[in-house]
């Protein structure tokens, strides 16, 4: 009786292993350079979210809060300082990280560092997701 239920063990095991394929080898396959499909559709797919985001991104008119972040971003761009105030919701490094494309845009716009582009661009990037 013993052998027996080790020979429907062993039958069992090998059906199954028929069934399911082995875990590491579907990773190597989904990993190998020949299979790059899922990585190329991924980089697509974001390429075409970025556009989307960033391409009209000045057509439309600033709402209030984007006008006080603009606020922020001008004295922090201006003095090179930023007072964090906890009553405003966003943290420093919304503006922190704004600071660079305002500055960006201040070398190729002769002085008008601030636009409407500059103050949604970061959020716009990090919402590429």
């Amino acid at each position: 009786m013993a052998a027996r239920m080790t020979q429907l063990s062993a039958k069992a095991r090998r059906r199954k292993s028929r069934m399911r394929p082995n875990v590491p080898a579907v990773v190597q396959e989904l990993t190998a350079p020949s299979r790059g499909g899922w990585w190329w559709s991924s980089l697509i797919i974001l390429l075409a979210a970025a556009l989307v985001r960033l391409v009209l991104l000045t057509q439309k008119p600033l709402h209030h809060d984007e006008g006080v972040n603009g606020v922020f971003l001008v004295t922090l761009f201006r003095t090179g300082y930023y007072h964090y105030d906890p009553a405003n919701y966003h943290g420093p490094s919304l503006y922190y990280l704004a600071v660079i494309p305002t500055a960006i845009n201040n070398v190729f716009h002769w002085g008008h560092g601030l636009s409407t582009f500059a103050i949604r661009q970061v959020t716009a990037t990090f919402g590429v997701k």
